[in-house]
């Protein structure tokens, strides 16, 4: 805009003038018509173009109205947003997972690439950049720039974050609940598949399945017990979250300081780490679908399995069981 105001310095005005000029021809020539004959709801907007495109059905054509009515409403607020983003942090598309340059003036914005602690991590893959634009691009997600907010995180490698979470959303937090659910998850995959086997605690009350558990539970009353039990230690790991987040302590997310079979050296922890992320995702996804199973199939896991219609009385131990 600055560069169309000036132009290259040989003339006093620079090409918006003429763009100016144009632009007011056409609306004075559109406006006038509409003066004379009276501007109502029927005739806005309509200056008899692309009538070829239009449906010869009338519920069809006003929808199509419609449709160009809602657009250009979204349009307005999206055009509106662009510029604000563009003028706050002196970038490009896509802004969210853009930081502002320090090479100089350019067109393209880019990110910071991430510090590598480790150079084994680092690959090809990762350390790709689109070229010319500046930005470092996702390893999950090729079409995709990775989000500053995951830099020093473990599994920053991976650059997931597509919806843009992590600059919405203190990535603290976001990974605190993320290894505090996967964890939950990995013992309930565990207790699911368990109990399906066969495994009961002693009590007549806790002889039903795994569908049926928390119904039964509920029914016997220790579910206000594991409530209390559970609350306690949720407001304890509440206060060091805090902590955490106000900056008073040097916590890192989901650290409780469980040390128990923990790698001394700083690689090794490192893969520590990465393997309870990836399982507990893993798990998430898996004790949702174990449930979903569960609950459609009214079978134990793993689901797909079906007793037999007659058992083998000669030797009911070797005969007896599940087929597939």
């Amino acid at each position: 805009h600055t560069a169309c105001i000036l132009g290259d310095g040989t003339s006093a005005t620079g090409p918006l003038v003429q763009v100016a000029l144009f632009v007011g021809i056409v609306e004075l020539l559109t406006t006038l018509p509409k003066c004379r004959e009276g501007l109502t709801l029927e005739n806005a907007g309509d200056y008899q173009l692309g009538l070829n495109f239009l449906p010869k059905d009338e519920a069809k054509a006003k929808e199509m109205k419609l449709k160009e009515l809602k657009n250009g409403r979204l349009a307005m607020i999206a055009f509106g947003g662009a510029i604000t983003q563009a003028a706050l942090t002196g970038n490009g598309f896509p802004w969210l997972f853009a930081q502002r340059s320090n090479c100089g003036a350019s067109l393209a914005s880019g990110v910071r690439p991430a510090s590598k602690q480790f150079t084994a991590r680092s690959s090809p893959a990762v350390a790709m950049r689109a070229e010319g634009s500046g930005y470092k691009m996702s390893k999950s997600v090729p079409f995709l720039p990775v989000s500053p907010a995951l830099e020093g995180y473990v599994g920053e490698e991976d650059g997931f974050d597509p919806m843009g979470f992590s600059l919405a959303i203190d990535i603290r937090w976001l990974r605190e609940a993320e290894l505090k659910h996967g964890r939950v998850c990995m013992l309930a995959t565990v207790g699911w598949i368990a109990t399906d086997l066969g495994m009961r605690v002693p009590g007549e009350a806790f002889q039903v399945s795994t569908v049926q558990a928390h119904d039964a539970m509920v029914k016997f009353g220790s579910m206000t017990q594991m409530l209390c039990w559970i609350g306690y230690a949720e407001l304890f790991g509440y206060l060091a979250i805090i902590k955490m987040m106000e900056g008073e302590t040097d916590r890192v997310p989901g650290d409780f300081g469980l040390r128990w079979l923990y790698p001394k050296d700083e690689q090794g922890q490192y893969e520590m780490q990465m393997k309870e992320l990836r399982n507990g995702r893993l798990a998430m996804l898996a004790f949702s679908g174990i449930a979903t199973a569960g609950v459609l199939t009214g079978k134990p896991w793993p689901f797909f399995a079906m007793r037999p219609e007659k058992r083998c009385s000669a030797a009911p131990a070797v005969c007896s069981g599940t087929t597939l």
